[in-house]
C-alpha cells in the first residue's frame, strides 16, 4: 500500500477497508446500470446540489472560519460563490455541450456518418487539499456528475469542521451509491489508492501527486493532477509600482498565501528595491491593518512549522 503524509493533527476518522471496498462496489453496480447517463438525472443531481449548497452556505462560512480562520467574505468569494457560479453555468450549458458533434472524415468512408459522443468514464476519486477544502473539493465533482459519472470525495483531515459538512451535504443531495464522501487521513487516502477508478482528481503536493499519478497508470486511467509550481512577479523599471504593490498585496495575503497562483517571489531592480519595499509595508496595512487583522491561517502546527522553516 503507497504511503501517503498526514500533515493533520485531528483524529482519522476512516472508513474500514471493508467499508472503502462496499462503496466502490456499489458506485460500480450503479453506473453500470446506466441511472447516472440520462441529461435530465445529470441536472436534477447538479439543481440539488446547487440548493443544498445555497441552503448550508452559512455553515460552510462557519467551518471555513473554524478550521482557517477565513474571513466570511474571502471564503464566500473563494469558496462558495465559485462553486454556485460553475453550478450555474453548467446547468445551463450541459445540454448542448452533451450532445453528439458531427464531424467530417475521409471520402472514402462515404457515405458513412461520423459524430463525436461524449461519454462518462465511470467512477471518479476526488483528493482534496486543505486550503480550498470546499472549493477544490466539489468543483472537480460537479464536471464529474454532470459527465454521467460516480464520484468518490476524499476531503483533508486538516480541514474537519469543513469536511463534516461537506458530508452532510452529500449524504442529503446524493444517493450513497452515486456521490460518497469518505473521511480519513493517510490511510484512507492510500486504501482508495488500492482501488481502481476510471478518473483521478488531486490537489496537492509533489509527493503525493506521485502515488496518485502511478494509480492511475496501473489502470491506463486519466489523471488531473494540480501541484502549484512557482509564481514570480517581476518588476520593471518603467511599471506603475503603486498599482503592482496593490495587486501582489491582493494576490500574495489571499488565502494566507496558500494558492497555487500566489506570487511567491519578487523580481525588482536594485534602484526601486528601497521604494519597493517601503510601499509593500504601507499597502499590507492599508489592506490588513495592525489590529486582529482578517487573513486566513494555516490549519495545523506541521505546517505553521513548514512556512517557517522556508524563511533563511
Amino acid at each position: 500500500m503507497p504511503e501517503l503524509c498526514n500533515t493533520g493533527d485531528h483524529a482519522d476518522r476512516s472508513f474500514s477497508s471493508t467499508q472503502v471496498s462496499q462503496t466502490i462496489e456499489s458506485q460500480r453496480a450503479h453506473f453500470e446500470s446506466g441511472a447516472t447517463r440520462p441529461i435530465k438525472a445529470r441536472l436534477d443531481a447538479l439543481k440539488k446540489l446547487l440548493r443544498g449548497l445555497e441552503e448550508r452556505e452559512d455553515q460552510f462560512l462557519e467551518a471555513l472560519a473554524t478550521d482557517l480562520g477565513k474571513p466570511a467574505t474571502e471564503a464566500w468569494l473563494a469558496e462558495v460563490y465559485f462553486l454556485r457560479s460553475e453550478l450555474r453555468t453548467v446547468i445551463r450549458k450541459l445540454g448542448s455541450w452533451a450532445k453528439p458533434r458531427r464531424v467530417g472524415h475521409p471520402i472514402f468512408l462515404l457515405p458513412a456518418k461520423s459524430e463525436v459522443r461524449r461519454e462518462p468514464f465511470g467512477l471518479s476519486l476526488i483528493m482534496a487539499p486543505w486550503n480550498y477544502p470546499l472549493q477544490l473539493a466539489l468543483s472537480p465533482a460537479i464536471g464529474s456528475i454532470a459527465a454521467g459519472n460516480c464520484v468518490v470525495i476524499k476531503p483533508s483531515e486538516a480541514a474537519p469542521a469543513t469536511a463534516r459538512v461537506l458530508k452532510e451535504l452529500i449524504e442529503s443531495t446524493f444517493r450513497h451509491d452515486h456521490v460518497t464522501v469518505i473521511e480519513g487521513g493517510a490511510e484512507t487516502g492510500a486504501e482508495l489508492l488500492e482501488h481502481r477508478f476510471d478518473h483521478y482528481f488531486f490537489t496537492g503536493g509533489e509527493k503525493v501527486g506521485r502515488l496518485v499519478a502511478e494509480a492511475a497508470a496501473r489502470e491506463l486511467a486519466p489523471c488531473v493532477l494540480e501541484l502549484g509550481g512557482k509564481s514570480p512577479a517581476i518588476i520593471d523599471w518603467s511599471c506603475d509600482l503603486d498599482l503592482a504593490v496593490d495587486r501582489l498585496v491582493a494576490a500574495k495575503f489571499f488565502n494566507a498565501g496558500q494558492t497555487c497562483m500566489a506570487p511567491d517571489f519578487v523580481a525588482v531592480p536594485d534602484f526601486r528595491l528601497h521604494e519597493f519595499t517601503a510601499k509593500l509595508g504601507d499597502a499590507i496595512d492599508r489592506f490588513y491593518g495592525s489590529e486582529r487583522p482578517e487573513i486566513a491561517r494555516v490549519p495545523n502546527q506541521d505546517h505553521w512549522d513548514r512556512v517557517m522553516n522556508l524563511i533563511p
